[in-house]
């Protein structure tokens, strides 16, 4: 966990940082990490999408965005999926599918 004993990932003395701190703290770790920096706003899709491929129901991923609507929600989510993964899912699936309908 990032912060197991706090009610937010980012936060300092037990309250959230702001959206400029956060802005600020990721650009310096991504710097520092000499990785390619990614906007807040970017994250948040990509933490959303990735949850929603692991199989996260839709109401708690709006739950951990803070989001009051679905809609809201799923406006932010994308497949992350190669082309090879997706046919991957969709074989598994319909050979699955045939398999229970055999029985």
């Amino acid at each position: 966990m990032l912060n197991p004993n706090g009610e937010f990932i980012f936060e300092r003395n037990g309250g959230r940082l702001t959206a400029r701190a956060v802005t600020y703290w990721l650009s310096k770790y991504c710097r520092d990490a000499g990785i390619t920096y990614k906007s807040p706003h970017c994250t948040r899709r990509t933490t959303a999408s990735r949850l929603c491929t692991e199989g996260m129901p839709l109401d708690k991923i709006r739950d951990i965005l803070g989001q009051v609507d679905e809609s809201t929600t799923l406006s932010y989510i994308y497949n992350p999926n190669t082309e090879q993964e997706n046919l991957d899912i969709m074989n598994k699936a319909l050979k699955n599918n045939n398999k229970k309908s055999t029985k």
